[in-house]
């Protein structure tokens, strides 16, 4: 379902090519799909030939797939848990505590 909208809205961004807003709607809906890798391939085929008349558009549309890929990044992005540095911290004391432990257990039967 989602690959037959993506390519209905391709198809409508050719046909109107010099229609920003046609462009606009097929990275916004690339975007809600998390699809932005199929607006990116339709379009970098287009900017790697410099043949070709569309070739500034589609470049300038790349631009606008990776500054919402940014975005989309920004928003799902998350600072990592204190959970596992704390944990760390936690097993290297344990650690600590048994080697002190054993260094005193084997002190003591070679002294004692």
């Amino acid at each position: 379902m989602d690959e037959e909208a993506l390519e209905a809205a391709w198809e409508t961004v050719l046909e109107s090519w010099d229609d920003d807003d046609a462009h606009r709607k097929l990275i916004a809906l690339c975007q809600s799909f998390g699809r932005l890798d199929f607006a990116g391939a339709h379009y970098r085929a287009i900017a790697n030939d410099e043949k070709d008349a569309r070739h500034a558009v589609a470049k300038k549309q790349i631009d606008r797939i990776l500054a919402a890929a940014m975005a989309t990044l920004e928003t799902t992005k998350t600072e990592p848990s204190p959970a596992p540095r704390r944990n760390v911290m936690l097993f290297a004391l344990v650690m600590a505590t048994a080697l002190i432990m054993l260094a005193i257990w084997v002190y003591l039967e070679a002294h004692g």
